[in-house]
């Protein structure tokens, strides 16, 4: 770890793995901000990358009048990551952004605008799209918000949920809540193969949003607090999508498996409900083609969703334990031969 030591308030946490390109584009984008160099830091945890992250990072350090740490965190998960961030974190404010996105000039001012009101707990942004390459037209007709996209507008609201790569907490919220529930084990591979290797888990940033309400927390949503997503062709991909879609298939059936840990009788119920949706979802996709209708809500993606909650299930019913080992496996991180050498439960799960 190497870091430059000054007085800051915000920590901006930045989990990265395999990206350092991106991930340099990012803290140039930062060097931009109009807010004060210090009263924030940067925070860099390096998830067990192979690529040459602390390189790139040491070289930027060495040249650049700007608080920056960087941290190597060996343990493979989201949620580690971050909380890795946090516990090298000296703000007060934690903001938590991805490696893949850019930042508007306003970001920070705009953040700390939003937390100047009464209990505000979290505060986030848009997170507007910059395609590395044009979207072919199903894309843009998808809901942004599998390409982690988000624009409610032009007015600063009270908002129930802040997508993960524009979160802001305060860190006591965060400490008090006990951190982020998991999100993903492992890591996605970005081009290098059409399969994504990381494993859904839990519901992360949004779980930790409903925490934070729960708490009586507010989450405020500002305008100008905005970032752009780089978004590489793989995410344009059907293949991209169709894995996308099947693990927040499985992802749903973990974290109910490991809120309810129902028995095999009840499993088994639930095995035939999802095999009802497919069908259900399968005929009304062929309907909806003869008949030329086209909606969002109606595509292959979605039969791919219902039928990768069955195949969890199944899992499920052979193995009860697994959502509990794969929750665990989130918050405390696996090796990378952990996740070369899983067993066959957790491969069918992919």
């Amino acid at each position: 770890m190497f870091e430059k030591q000054k007085a800051i308030i915000y920590s901006v946490i930045i989990p990265t793995y395999n990206r350092s390109s991106s991930l340099l584009r990012l803290l140039t984008s930062l060097e931009n901000i109009s807010f004060p160099r210090n009263r924030w830091e940067i925070v860099v945890v390096d998830n067990n990358s192979t690529d040459d992250t602390r390189i790139k990072v040491k070289e930027y350090w060495k040249v650049n009048d700007i608080n920056i740490s960087y941290v190597y965190e060996k343990r493979l998960s989201f949620t580690v990551a971050r909380r890795t961030g946090a516990e090298h974190a000296r703000g007060d404010i934690l903001v938590y952004i991805d490696d893949d996105v850019s930042v508007g000039k306003e970001w920070l001012k705009s953040i700390e605008e939003g937390f100047l009101n009464n209990n505000i707990g979290m505060v986030g942004g848009p997170i507007k799209p910059k395609y590395e390459e044009k979207p072919p037209k199903w894309v843009t007709e998808m809901n942004g918000i599998w390409l982690s996209l988000f624009d409610l507008g032009n007015h600063i609201q009270d908002v129930e949920r802040i997508p993960g790569p524009n979160l802001s907490i305060k860190k006591k919220v965060l400490d008090e809540l006990g951190g982020f529930p998991p999100d993903t084990i492992g890591v996605e591979s970005e081009g290098k193969s059409e399969v994504i290797e990381k494993i859904y888990v839990g519901p992360g940033d949004w779980g930790l949003c409903q925490k934070v309400r729960s708490a009586g927390y507010r989450i405020i949503y500002h305008p100008k607090a905005i970032v752009y997503h780089h978004i590489p062709p793989i995410r344009l991909t059907r293949e991209w999508w169709k894995s996308r879609f099947r693990g927040e298939g499985s992802c749903l059936v973990i974290y109910e498996q490991y809120e309810k840990k129902f028995g095999r009788i009840m499993i088994f119920l639930k095995i035939m409900y999802s095999l009802l949706e497919f069908l259900k979802s399968l005929i009304i996709l062929s309907i909806t083609k003869v008949l030329g209708i086209k909606k969002k809500e109606i595509n292959i993606f979605w039969v791919i969703f219902s039928l990768s909650k069955a195949k969890a299930w199944l899992v499920m019913l052979f193995k009860p334990s697994l959502a509990s080992e794969l929750w665990e496996m989130g918050l405390s991180g696996v090796s990378s031969n952990q996740i070369k050498q899983s067993d066959r439960f957790i491969r069918f799960l992919r």
